[in-house]
């Protein structure tokens, strides 16, 4: 399970999508870091794989599943990983949020939505693999 700090939670809820690549951080958020030196070292203080033991005074986690894609851009051979949050088909919003048009975990709507999506912000890409992941925010009271 993938643990996200404050920040990145709150990107991640406020955008609909956080690239979790120093490379994607770097060309679609550099209000986050706008150099890969900056953004590897954001990657690395705020993104962890396996959470670790919550400690008191810590900001508590509550577990969501998002949509992971991995892929590779083709005009690189570097893996890129982008986190996706499912909207209700039937929510209004001005932003390119990825919506669930069913009851699967990754439908075939949902990876054509994440594809576009991607392959605007990149240009073409190939190897891409969407999948269900869980991760854990820190709960913004």
């Amino acid at each position: 399970m993938q643990n996200l700090s404050e920040r990145l939670s709150r990107e991640l809820i406020r955008k609909g999508n956080l690239p979790i690549s120093a490379e994607g951080i770097v060309r679609l958020r550099p209000d986050i870091a706008g150099e890969m030196t900056t953004a590897q070292t954001v990657l690395d203080d705020e993104f962890e794989l396996e959470p670790q033991v919550a400690v008191r005074g810590q900001a508590e986690k509550v577990e969501e599943d998002v949509l992971e894609a991995r892929f590779v851009p083709a005009s690189g051979d570097v893996q890129q990983q982008h986190l996706f949050v499912l909207e209700a088909p039937e929510t209004q919003s001005d932003d390119d949020r990825i919506k669930r048009w069913s009851k699967m975990p990754v439908s075939y709507g949902s990876f054509v939505q994440i594809k576009k999506f991607l392959t605007e912000a990149w240009g073409e890409i190939r190897d891409l693999e969407v999948q269900l992941s869980k991760v854990q925010l820190s709960r913004m009271d």
